[in-house]
């Protein structure tokens, strides 16, 4: 894929999937787009740019090609032990309920992470976690308790 075909790509997919995809790392998500291209490229060996909008189950299957769907408990040990130790004792002084949006959050262990450092502070509130992913299927998955 030329760079002005991975271009158009990519515009493609922030209008059909509203995602966009600038602010990923380039060569990651380029080579991501050139599997997905390359298993449904037309018979004349052309991209097929329009062929999203027209055909509504190839949005899952980007999504799947595209997504790390990677996830675990505690995954980046140094920035939960500063949530643990620092930022969620001050943001929670005062009995303060917190509402935290967990995105790109996969099968749903970073969510859980976040809830078991909330349960070990001191006077527990009803905090709100809302976790999101763009898969589907791994929100659903998570939502049953799944890994």
């Amino acid at each position: 894929m030329n760079d002005q075909e991975y271009s158009e790509f990519k515009k493609m997919v922030a209008k059909v999937l509203n995602l966009d995809l600038e602010a990923y790392h380039g060569e990651h998500v380029r080579r991501r787009l050139e599997i997905f291209v390359n298993r449904y490229r037309s018979k004349d060996g052309s991209i097929p740019f329009d062929v999203m909008g027209k055909d509504p189950d190839l949005a899952p299957k980007l999504i799947d090609v595209l997504a790390v769907n990677v996830s675990g408990f505690f995954r980046d040990a140094k920035q939960y032990e500063y949530l643990r130790s620092t930022l969620l004792p001050e943001m929670t002084k005062g009995g303060r309920q917190l509402k935290i949006w967990s995105a790109a959050c996969s099968s749903g262990q970073e969510p859980y992470s976040l809830a078991m450092l909330l349960d070990e502070l001191p006077n527990p509130t009803n905090h709100r976690i809302m976790a999101t992913d763009l898969d589907a299927k791994d929100v659903k998955r998570a939502s049953e308790g799944g890994p």
